[in-house]
């Protein structure tokens, strides 16, 4: 799920965009320029290249940066206003100590089993 176009990845036409920030941590972020490939697995798929510019947060890997990615896919799923505002403070609790919050450290390694 994570690592796909919607967080720390970014893939503009070439030299369209001169610096980008993460759209989750506000991280300046990397970039190659000029790659020739697919953009995505579509394009993949169908054996499509272009040239593109590749911005990449370094922050992506991290397991705090993984799980404000999940989070913010998860809100959008959420019918109850309540458990919008609870998943809306760990979200910002993790964005804002770069971390993920005491607790949730051991469900994340029993879901990774």
């Amino acid at each position: 799920m994570y690592g796909n176009d919607n967080y720390g990845v970014r893939r503009p036409d070439a030299n369209s965009v001169i610096s980008m920030d993460c759209c989750l941590c506000g991280e300046k972020m990397n970039v190659k320029r000029n790659v020739q490939g697919p953009r995505g697995f579509a394009a993949a798929m169908a054996g499509s290249k272009s040239s593109y510019d590749e911005f990449t947060c370094p922050n992506a890997q991290t397991d705090w940066h993984i799980h404000a990615g999940e989070l913010t896919e998860y809100l959008t799923s959420i019918p109850s206003l309540r458990l919008k505002s609870i998943v809306n403070e760990e979200l910002r609790l993790t964005l804002h100590n770069k971390k993920i919050p005491k607790g949730l450290d051991i469900v994340l390694a029993v879901d990774a089993v």
